[in-house]
Protein backbone atom coordinates (compact mmCIF):
# COMPACT_ATOMS: atom_id res chain seq x y z
CA UNK A 1 0.00 0.00 0.00
CA UNK A 2 1.45 3.36 -1.03
CA UNK A 3 2.23 6.22 1.25
CA UNK A 4 -0.70 8.25 -0.06
CA UNK A 5 -3.02 5.31 -0.62
CA UNK A 6 -6.67 6.44 -0.90
CA UNK A 7 -7.59 3.54 1.35
CA UNK A 8 -5.94 5.31 4.28
CA UNK A 9 -8.21 8.32 3.83
CA UNK A 10 -11.51 6.55 3.23
CA UNK A 11 -11.85 4.63 6.48
CA UNK A 12 -15.05 5.36 8.38
CA UNK A 13 -14.65 7.50 11.45
CA UNK A 14 -16.46 10.00 13.62
CA UNK A 15 -15.21 13.01 11.63
CA UNK A 16 -16.09 16.48 12.84
CA UNK A 17 -19.38 16.90 14.63
CA UNK A 18 -21.09 19.97 13.22
CA UNK A 19 -23.31 20.14 16.30
CA UNK A 20 -20.43 19.87 18.76
CA UNK A 21 -20.46 22.66 21.36
CA UNK A 22 -18.14 25.53 20.61
CA UNK A 23 -15.12 26.16 22.78
CA UNK A 24 -15.26 29.10 25.18
CA UNK A 25 -13.98 32.25 23.51
CA UNK A 26 -11.23 32.74 26.05
CA UNK A 27 -9.89 29.18 25.50
CA UNK A 28 -10.08 29.54 21.72
CA UNK A 29 -8.24 32.87 21.95
CA UNK A 30 -5.14 31.11 23.27
CA UNK A 31 -5.49 28.01 21.10
CA UNK A 32 -5.46 30.10 17.93
CA UNK A 33 -2.20 31.70 19.01
CA UNK A 34 -0.66 28.26 19.40
CA UNK A 35 -1.99 26.99 16.07
CA UNK A 36 -0.78 29.96 14.04
CA UNK A 37 2.26 30.96 16.07
CA UNK A 38 4.64 31.12 13.09
CA UNK A 39 2.19 33.37 11.25
CA UNK A 40 2.02 35.67 14.26
CA UNK A 41 5.81 35.98 14.16
CA UNK A 42 5.57 36.86 10.45
CA UNK A 43 2.89 39.49 11.05
CA UNK A 44 4.78 40.96 13.99
CA UNK A 45 7.99 41.27 11.97
CA UNK A 46 6.22 43.22 9.23
CA UNK A 47 4.42 45.48 11.70
CA UNK A 48 7.73 46.13 13.43
CA UNK A 49 9.42 46.86 10.11
CA UNK A 50 6.87 49.43 8.95
CA UNK A 51 5.81 51.04 12.23
CA UNK A 52 8.97 51.04 14.30
CA UNK A 53 10.75 54.03 12.63
CA UNK A 54 7.78 56.28 13.45
CA UNK A 55 7.40 54.85 16.96
CA UNK A 56 11.12 55.14 17.69
CA UNK A 57 11.47 58.72 16.51
CA UNK A 58 8.24 59.78 18.21
CA UNK A 59 9.50 58.30 21.50
CA UNK A 60 12.96 59.86 21.13
CA UNK A 61 11.67 63.34 20.34
CA UNK A 62 9.18 63.03 23.22
CA UNK A 63 12.19 62.41 25.50
CA UNK A 64 13.91 65.49 24.09
CA UNK A 65 10.76 67.55 24.61
CA UNK A 66 10.52 66.29 28.20
CA UNK A 67 14.12 67.32 28.82
CA UNK A 68 13.56 70.76 27.29
CA UNK A 69 10.41 71.34 29.34
CA UNK A 70 11.44 70.02 32.74
CA UNK A 71 15.19 70.45 32.53
CA UNK A 72 15.73 66.84 33.66
CA UNK A 73 18.09 65.08 31.29
CA UNK A 74 16.92 61.57 30.44
CA UNK A 75 19.78 59.08 30.22
CA UNK A 76 19.97 55.42 29.31
CA UNK A 77 20.04 54.57 33.02
CA UNK A 78 16.81 56.44 33.78
CA UNK A 79 14.93 55.49 30.59
CA UNK A 80 12.33 52.74 30.91
CA UNK A 81 13.31 51.32 27.53
CA UNK A 82 17.08 51.60 27.35
CA UNK A 83 17.31 50.02 23.91
CA UNK A 84 14.93 52.68 22.52
CA UNK A 85 17.09 55.38 24.09
CA UNK A 86 20.35 54.03 22.65
CA UNK A 87 18.95 53.38 19.18
CA UNK A 88 17.03 56.66 19.06
CA UNK A 89 20.01 58.63 20.32
CA UNK A 90 22.27 57.04 17.71
CA UNK A 91 19.85 57.85 14.88
CA UNK A 92 19.25 61.43 16.01
CA UNK A 93 22.99 62.01 16.48
CA UNK A 94 24.47 60.26 13.45
CA UNK A 95 21.80 60.07 10.73
CA UNK A 96 21.30 63.23 8.63
CA UNK A 97 18.08 65.08 9.40
CA UNK A 98 16.80 64.75 5.82
CA UNK A 99 17.15 60.95 6.02
CA UNK A 100 15.35 60.92 9.37
CA UNK A 101 12.49 62.92 7.87
CA UNK A 102 12.24 60.64 4.81
CA UNK A 103 12.11 57.50 6.96
CA UNK A 104 9.61 59.12 9.34
CA UNK A 105 7.25 60.13 6.51
CA UNK A 106 7.56 56.72 4.85
CA UNK A 107 6.83 54.96 8.11
CA UNK A 108 3.82 57.14 8.91
CA UNK A 109 2.34 56.68 5.41
CA UNK A 110 2.99 52.92 5.19
CA UNK A 111 2.12 52.09 8.79
CA UNK A 112 -1.63 52.12 8.09
CA UNK A 113 -1.51 49.67 5.14
CA UNK A 114 0.73 47.39 7.23
CA UNK A 115 -1.82 47.37 10.06
CA UNK A 116 -4.62 46.75 7.54
CA UNK A 117 -2.79 43.79 6.01
CA UNK A 118 -2.06 42.35 9.44
CA UNK A 119 -5.68 42.89 10.45
CA UNK A 120 -6.94 40.92 7.44
CA UNK A 121 -4.78 37.91 8.34
CA UNK A 122 -5.65 38.08 12.04
CA UNK A 123 -9.35 38.53 11.28
CA UNK A 124 -9.30 35.31 9.26
CA UNK A 125 -7.53 33.50 12.08
CA UNK A 126 -10.17 34.82 14.50
CA UNK A 127 -12.87 33.35 12.26
CA UNK A 128 -10.88 30.10 12.08
CA UNK A 129 -10.33 30.61 8.37
CA UNK A 130 -7.18 30.19 6.34
CA UNK A 131 -5.11 33.17 5.25
CA UNK A 132 -2.08 33.31 3.00
CA UNK A 133 0.98 35.29 4.03
CA UNK A 134 0.61 37.21 0.76
CA UNK A 135 -2.75 38.54 2.05
CA UNK A 136 -0.72 41.02 4.09
CA UNK A 137 0.30 42.74 0.86
CA UNK A 138 -2.81 42.25 -1.27
CA UNK A 139 -5.27 43.45 1.36
CA UNK A 140 -3.09 46.08 3.01
CA UNK A 141 -1.29 47.61 0.05
CA UNK A 142 -3.83 46.73 -2.63
CA UNK A 143 -7.50 45.87 -3.12
CA UNK A 144 -8.44 49.54 -2.94
CA UNK A 145 -7.45 49.71 0.74
CA UNK A 146 -4.11 51.51 0.45
CA UNK A 147 -5.34 55.12 0.43
CA UNK A 148 -7.83 54.73 3.28
CA UNK A 149 -5.38 52.64 5.29
CA UNK A 150 -2.66 55.26 4.79
CA UNK A 151 -5.00 57.98 6.00
CA UNK A 152 -5.79 55.92 9.09
CA UNK A 153 -2.07 55.45 9.72
CA UNK A 154 -1.42 59.18 9.45
CA UNK A 155 -4.33 59.79 11.81
CA UNK A 156 -2.93 57.24 14.28
CA UNK A 157 0.34 59.16 14.37
CA UNK A 158 -1.40 62.54 14.60
CA UNK A 159 -3.61 61.50 17.53
CA UNK A 160 -0.65 60.08 19.49
CA UNK A 161 1.43 63.17 18.71
CA UNK A 162 -1.41 65.46 19.84
CA UNK A 163 -1.84 63.47 23.03
CA UNK A 164 1.87 63.69 23.90
CA UNK A 165 2.19 67.34 22.92
CA UNK A 166 -0.79 68.66 24.84
CA UNK A 167 -0.06 66.46 27.82
CA UNK A 168 3.44 67.90 28.17
CA UNK A 169 2.35 71.39 27.18
CA UNK A 170 -0.58 71.44 29.62
CA UNK A 171 1.45 70.07 32.50
CA UNK A 172 4.23 72.58 31.85
CA UNK A 173 1.88 75.55 31.82
CA UNK A 174 0.57 74.69 35.25
CA UNK A 175 3.32 72.88 37.11
CA UNK A 176 6.51 74.61 36.04
CA UNK A 177 5.16 78.15 36.36
CA UNK A 178 3.47 77.61 39.72
CA UNK A 179 0.31 79.23 38.34
CA UNK A 180 -3.13 77.84 37.68
CA UNK A 181 -3.54 76.19 34.32
CA UNK A 182 -5.16 78.53 31.75
CA UNK A 183 -8.64 77.39 30.72
CA UNK A 184 -7.72 76.98 27.05
CA UNK A 185 -4.66 74.89 27.91
CA UNK A 186 -6.72 72.77 30.29
CA UNK A 187 -9.34 72.13 27.61
CA UNK A 188 -6.66 71.14 25.10
CA UNK A 189 -4.87 68.92 27.61
CA UNK A 190 -7.87 67.01 28.93
CA UNK A 191 -9.61 67.14 25.56
CA UNK A 192 -6.61 65.40 23.99
CA UNK A 193 -6.86 62.67 26.64
CA UNK A 194 -10.55 62.10 25.88
CA UNK A 195 -9.95 62.10 22.12
CA UNK A 196 -7.05 59.69 22.51
CA UNK A 197 -9.11 57.31 24.68
CA UNK A 198 -12.08 57.32 22.27
CA UNK A 199 -9.87 56.94 19.22
CA UNK A 200 -7.96 54.08 20.83
CA UNK A 201 -11.19 52.10 21.22
CA UNK A 202 -12.51 53.13 17.78
CA UNK A 203 -9.25 51.84 16.35
CA UNK A 204 -10.16 48.35 17.59
CA UNK A 205 -12.81 48.34 14.87
CA UNK A 206 -11.82 50.68 12.05
CA UNK A 207 -9.08 48.59 10.46
CA UNK A 208 -11.26 45.45 10.67
CA UNK A 209 -14.14 47.24 8.95
CA UNK A 210 -11.71 48.58 6.34
CA UNK A 211 -10.62 45.08 5.23
CA UNK A 212 -14.11 43.54 5.58
CA UNK A 213 -16.46 46.06 3.96
CA UNK A 214 -16.33 48.65 1.21
CA UNK A 215 -17.09 51.69 3.35
CA UNK A 216 -16.51 55.38 2.92
CA UNK A 217 -13.77 56.80 5.09
CA UNK A 218 -16.26 58.84 7.12
CA UNK A 219 -18.34 55.69 7.76
CA UNK A 220 -15.34 54.02 9.38
CA UNK A 221 -15.38 56.81 11.96
CA UNK A 222 -19.13 56.84 12.41
CA UNK A 223 -19.36 53.10 12.95
CA UNK A 224 -16.21 53.07 15.07
CA UNK A 225 -17.70 55.70 17.37
CA UNK A 226 -20.94 53.70 17.73
CA UNK A 227 -19.00 50.54 18.53
CA UNK A 228 -17.32 52.32 21.44
CA UNK A 229 -20.71 51.97 23.16
CA UNK A 230 -22.26 48.94 21.42
CA UNK A 231 -19.22 46.78 22.16
CA UNK A 232 -18.40 48.09 25.60
CA UNK A 233 -18.08 44.61 27.14
CA UNK A 234 -15.63 43.39 24.47
CA UNK A 235 -13.78 46.70 24.62
CA UNK A 236 -13.15 46.25 28.33
CA UNK A 237 -11.73 42.75 27.70
CA UNK A 238 -9.32 44.15 25.07
CA UNK A 239 -8.24 46.96 27.41
CA UNK A 240 -7.63 44.54 30.29
CA UNK A 241 -5.49 42.19 28.19
CA UNK A 242 -3.67 45.16 26.68
CA UNK A 243 -3.00 46.54 30.16
CA UNK A 244 -1.43 43.26 31.26
CA UNK A 245 0.76 43.20 28.15
CA UNK A 246 1.74 46.84 28.66
CA UNK A 247 2.65 46.06 32.28
CA UNK A 248 4.97 43.28 31.11
CA UNK A 249 6.56 45.56 28.51
CA UNK A 250 7.03 48.35 31.04
CA UNK A 251 8.27 46.63 34.17
CA UNK A 252 10.18 43.53 33.02
CA UNK A 253 13.64 44.54 31.72
CA UNK A 254 15.05 43.01 28.51
CA UNK A 255 11.85 41.06 27.90
CA UNK A 256 10.26 44.18 26.43
CA UNK A 257 12.62 44.22 23.42
CA UNK A 258 12.18 40.48 22.78
CA UNK A 259 8.39 40.68 22.94
CA UNK A 260 8.13 43.78 20.73
CA UNK A 261 10.52 42.30 18.18
CA UNK A 262 8.78 38.92 17.95
CA UNK A 263 5.17 38.88 19.15
CA UNK A 264 3.86 41.91 21.11
CA UNK A 265 2.68 44.03 18.16
CA UNK A 266 0.84 41.12 16.53
CA UNK A 267 -0.56 40.10 19.92
CA UNK A 268 -2.05 43.54 20.56
CA UNK A 269 -3.63 43.67 17.10
CA UNK A 270 -4.90 40.09 17.33
CA UNK A 271 -6.45 40.79 20.74
CA UNK A 272 -8.39 43.76 19.38
CA UNK A 273 -9.53 41.90 16.26
CA UNK A 274 -10.45 38.65 18.02
CA UNK A 275 -12.61 40.14 20.76
CA UNK A 276 -14.29 42.90 18.74
CA UNK A 277 -15.04 41.07 15.48
CA UNK A 278 -18.16 39.39 16.96
CA UNK A 279 -19.55 42.88 17.60
CA UNK A 280 -18.95 43.83 13.96
CA UNK A 281 -20.50 40.55 12.80
CA UNK A 282 -23.56 41.06 14.98
CA UNK A 283 -24.39 44.58 13.85
CA UNK A 284 -22.99 44.73 10.31
CA UNK A 285 -23.44 41.17 9.01
CA UNK A 286 -26.01 39.19 11.01
CA UNK A 287 -28.45 42.01 11.76
CA UNK A 288 -28.65 43.30 8.14
CA UNK A 289 -29.04 39.68 6.96
CA UNK A 290 -31.96 39.19 9.36
CA UNK A 291 -33.53 42.46 8.26
CA UNK A 292 -33.10 41.48 4.62
CA UNK A 293 -34.63 38.07 5.26
CA UNK A 294 -37.53 39.66 7.15
CA UNK A 295 -38.11 42.17 4.34
CA UNK A 296 -38.03 39.32 1.81
CA UNK A 297 -40.53 37.34 3.86
CA UNK A 298 -42.85 40.35 4.12
CA UNK A 299 -42.62 40.91 0.39
CA UNK A 300 -43.31 37.23 -0.28
CA UNK A 301 -46.32 37.30 2.07
CA UNK A 302 -47.65 40.41 0.33
CA UNK A 303 -47.20 38.75 -3.06
CA UNK A 304 -48.94 35.61 -1.82
CA UNK A 305 -51.77 37.65 -0.28
CA UNK A 306 -52.23 39.58 -3.55
CA UNK A 307 -52.33 36.33 -5.50
CA UNK A 308 -54.88 34.85 -3.10
CA UNK A 309 -57.01 38.00 -3.37
CA UNK A 310 -56.87 37.88 -7.17
CA UNK A 311 -57.72 34.19 -7.18
CA UNK A 312 -60.63 34.78 -4.82
CA UNK A 313 -61.92 37.68 -6.93
CA UNK A 314 -61.85 35.52 -10.06
CA UNK A 315 -63.67 32.71 -8.23
CA UNK A 316 -66.37 35.13 -7.05
CA UNK A 317 -66.69 36.49 -10.58
CA UNK A 318 -67.28 32.97 -11.90
CA UNK A 319 -69.94 32.32 -9.28
CA UNK A 320 -71.74 35.57 -10.13
CA UNK A 321 -71.64 34.78 -13.87
CA UNK A 322 -72.01 31.04 -14.47
CA UNK A 323 -71.69 31.49 -18.25
CA UNK A 324 -68.11 32.81 -17.83
CA UNK A 325 -65.56 30.08 -18.44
Amino acid sequence: MGLFSPGEFSKPGPGIDRDAPKEPRFVLYWKLIGRKFSSYLYVNFLLFLFAFPAILMLARYADMAFTAIYGDVITADTHKYQWIYWLGDYIVTNVPAIVQIIFLIASVVLMGPAVAGATYILRNFSREEHSWKSDFWTHGFGKGNFVKASLLGVLDFAVVFMFIFYRYFGVTSADTSGQAMPLAIGIMKYGSIVIFAFYLVMRFYMYTMLVTFDLRFIDLFKNGFLFVFLGIGKNIVVILIGTVLLFVLTFIPVLDFILILFIALAMMRYTAVYWTYPVIQKYMIDLPAKEKAAAKEIKENERRAAWEATKKARQEAKEDNPETK
